[in-house]
């Protein structure tokens, strides 16, 4: 297990907009899912 050396702080991640980036990449592939269901896709 890594353990870091005393004194140093892990960087501060700005999850606002990574969380919605997941989420809109997420709901393309969900689209893309059905299309391929459908046959409109190749």
């Amino acid at each position: 297990m890594w353990l870091p050396a005393r004194g140093i702080v892990a960087p501060v991640m700005i999850t606002d907009h990574m969380v919605e980036l997941v989420i809109a990449m997420l709901g393309l592939g969900g689209l893309r899912t059905v299309e391929k269901i459908a046959g409109r896709a190749r």
